[in-house]
């Protein structure tokens, strides 16, 4: 609730922030607030999602699964972009660049599984399946997680990387 607080001793030079806005009911008011614990001249770093690409339809199902999620809370899972090209009253962009980041499948299925656990308690996700499926899903995902040698192909992210100046 308190994610405009992050700086225990505001002013700060940086604030670092990775695959957060994701998360927030209102971004764009929430960056606007961590500007304001900004030194004039301090940084905002933030690296968001701009895309997710894979081949594999266990990825596919998942990915899917989660704008569905976000897409009820009014969120979306593809933030950077939206955020890169806001205006913000104290701030300006110093740097926006989108980085591609190659994720084994193996860790993508880590991560995947591991929000699988927080997700199978949302409604959305227990009205489009039942115990039983969201069991096998997370159970799936571990397995590839659990694998020594996998013939799944990697997950393309795309990071948008946004820092901030406050002026």
């Amino acid at each position: 609730k308190n994610h405009h607080l992050l700086c225990c001793r505001p002013p700060a030079d940086i604030i670092f922030g990775r695959l957060m806005t994701i998360h927030l009911e209102k971004p764009h008011e929430v960056v606007e607030k961590w500007i304001t614990q900004l030194n004039v001249g301090g940084l905002l770093i933030l690296e968001e999602l701009d895309q997710i690409q894979t081949s594999e339809r266990l990825f596919q199902k998942y990915l899917n699964l989660l704008e569905r999620s976000l897409a009820v809370q009014d969120k979306t899972m593809f933030i950077g972009a939206t955020i890169a090209s806001s205006e913000f009253d104290a701030a300006r962009i110093k740097m926006n660049r989108v980085r591609k980041v190659e994720v084994s499948a193996r860790n993508a299925a880590e991560m995947f599984s591991m929000n699988m656990h927080t997700l199978q308690k949302s409604a959305t996700v227990r009205a489009l399946y039942c115990d039983q499926e969201i069991g096998r899903f997370i159970a799936d995902l571990t397995h590839v997680a659990d694998e020594e040698e996998t013939t799944m192909e990697p997950v393309d992210w795309k990071l948008r990387q946004i820092v901030l100046q406050k002026t």
